[in-house]
């Protein structure tokens, strides 16, 4: 059946059997992964560049990276303002394309986990949206616990040897946080996409985007309240943050503060989450 009002490139009409669905989000998917290529060594690179070559501090570099990340999430707006008043969210997306990012792996997740929860659920997306980002602010404060604990068992092997601990060490906390953004991504975009109305579609897109980079902008600010209320006692005391090297700050006593919070963040989720109630019905019927 043919979508009234959409053509594809041809200007012949779309047909929602032939078109749409994650084989025409392909190249956007192929997009996604040359940019992420680029995009975060860069921001890694920007980090040791300030420290190292501008000789900002440790926290200083890393809220620097942040307020960029959460300013350019908010660009976002921009694009969504273009392309629901004056040209089309393809068109948008080809020109705002290179500035934005997101996971192959959620290939993967369409593909293997929505079907298989469809069929568990009742819900035509597997779990609803709001689920999915609870799972999401669930792991959350279980990553920068098992931060917390690596960072701690770092420092003690260098106090002991002065060897470092292989890198390895980080992939736990890194496989949790991809668990994360895989189900917290996905959850916030189709929450903001699918409550708002049909002639705002970009603008729910938009808030996504700036619901992403809102935390890396508070991020900064808590950077600076930690390191201004952790001084120990005197002008020349020690900040968590501020010391010219990990071996030199207390980064896992920040973990464990972002734990603290990332828990109570998840009970207040939790809270507000259940009395919501969604514009749509999400359950469908299944044989």
């Amino acid at each position: 059946m043919a979508i009234h009002g959409l053509v594809d490139w041809k200007d012949n009409p779309i047909n929602k059997q032939k078109h749409g669905g994650v084989k025409a989000a392909g190249f956007i998917y192929f997009l996604v992964v040359m940019l992420n290529m680029a995009y975060v060594p860069n921001i890694l690179t920007l980090v040791t560049y300030l420290h190292d070559t501008m000789h900002t501090g440790v926290a200083s570099s890393s809220t620097i990276v942040t307020n960029f990340i959460g300013v350019t999430c908010a660009f976002a707006l921009l694009g969504a303002f273009l392309s629901d008043s004056y040209i089309t969210r393809f068109t948008t997306i080809l020109i705002f394309g290179p500035f934005e990012f997101l996971m192959i792996i959620l290939v993967i997740y369409d593909r293997l986990f929505v079907p298989f929860a469809r069929k568990i659920t009742g819900y035509s997306s597997g779990i609803m949206s709001l689920q999915r980002i609870g799972i999401g602010f669930f792991f959350m404060p279980i990553s920068t616990c098992i931060a917390a604990l690596i960072e701690m068992k770092r420092k003690h092997i260098v106090e002991e040897n002065g060897d470092p601990i292989s890198v390895f060490w980080l992939s736990v906390q890194f496989f949790i946080l991809g668990i994360n953004d895989v189900t917290n991504f996905v959850g916030l975009l189709e929450f903001c996409n699918g409550e708002v109305s049909r002639g705002m579609k970009s603008i729910g897109t938009a808030i996504f985007w700036c619901v992403i980079g809102l935390p890396s902008l508070i991020g900064s600010f808590l950077v600076g309240i930690v390191n201004t209320v952790s001084r120990n006692g005197d002008e020349e005391g020690t900040r968590w943050l501020e010391g010219n090297t990990l071996n030199e700050s207390q980064l896992d006593k920040f973990y464990w503060l972002l734990s603290v919070i990332g828990f109570i963040a998840f009970l207040n989720y939790l809270f507000w989450a259940r009395k919501y109630v969604y514009r749509h019905n999400p359950r469908i019927s299944v044989s």
